[in-house]
């Protein structure tokens, strides 16, 4: 018997995919209380907010930048002293 691994990687086009269905599903019944024309147009509108949240949802967002670093040397400053 042969073992066959398989990886469950989940990618944001996965789950955008997802919520896409769930959410033109929700649009199309809560559109469909006004009708036809709301069906189709809640499951448009539902099908492409739930793609949108999917796809901003699992975007990792990478910092590369170094941390900001001041330093403040001693230094003799004539315009701060009066005498």
């Amino acid at each position: 018997m042969t073992e066959q691994t398989h990886d469950d990687d989940t990618t944001a086009e996965s789950d955008a995919v997802k919520l896409s269905l769930v959410g033109g599903f929700v649009g199309t019944v809560v559109g469909s209380y006004r009708g036809r024309a709301g069906a189709v147009v809640g499951g448009l509108v539902g099908g492409t907010l739930g793609y949108l949240a999917g796809t901003t949802a699992d975007t990792q967002v990478e910092t590369t930048e170094d941390p900001v670093v001041v330093t403040v040397e001693d230094a003799d400053d004539t315009d701060a002293q009066t005498e």
